[in-house]
């Protein structure tokens, strides 16, 4: 759910239309309602649009989905799918609107229009298992690893995300390994905005 609420946060100050979209693979993918919460969080005037493709390889639907999200005006887009990421980052490219990338940093596909990534270090995550099973601490059970374990990261910012943003959501990134709690959270915990 953290990696959606800080790609949430990017989206939610950055869209010029306080129009974003997702794009996931499936409904139960807990970064669903991280990515609508961060953006809500941000910008409570923001629309979120999801549309879910319910396969991590449907790249035509899912391309049918953006088509469909573009003409509605929105501006920023989240695919959460392993192999329509790359030709929906590049689609938004080349249409001047932004997104942000989904498993690996994907700047390098497009450039400054991807304002930041939600990179998932798979081999972090499977030296992080072996030395627990090696240590008798992994038992039996699901597990659920992220930013504490390291195996989840922002990836690096474009130069259009405004550095007081990118530093708000890095102590976001830093309180939430800290007290396991997001920003709308520890708000709701203290009772303060």
């Amino acid at each position: 759910m953290a990696m959606g609420f800080f790609a949430g946060m990017i989206a939610g100050e950055m869209t010029d239309t306080n129009h974003v979209g997702m794009i996931a693979a499936f409904e139960w993918q807990p970064e669903v309602e991280g990515f609508y919460e961060g953006v809500t969080y941000q910008n409570q005037n923001a629309d979120v649009s999801i549309q879910y493709v319910n396969s991590w390889n449907e790249k035509g639907l899912a391309m049918e989905y953006y088509e469909k999200m573009k003409k509605a005006d929105v501006d920023i887009f989240y695919p959460a799918g392993d192999a329509y990421s790359v030709p929906i980052i590049e689609a938004a490219k080349n249409d001047g609107l932004s997104s942000i990338g989904y498993v690996n940093d994907q700047a390098s596909v497009g450039g400054n229009s991807v304002l930041t990534s939600t990179v998932q270090h798979v081999d972090k995550l499977y030296r992080f298992a072996i030395e627990q099973l090696q240590n008798g601490q992994l038992a039996g059970d699901v597990y659920t690893y992220g930013f504490d374990e390291e195996v989840i990261s922002m990836g690096q910012y474009s130069d259009r995300v405004p550095h007081p943003l990118q530093e708000e959501v890095k102590r976001a990134v830093s309180n939430y390994k800290e007290s396991g709690l997001l920003p709308n959270q520890i708000e709701d915990h203290t009772g303060q905005p």
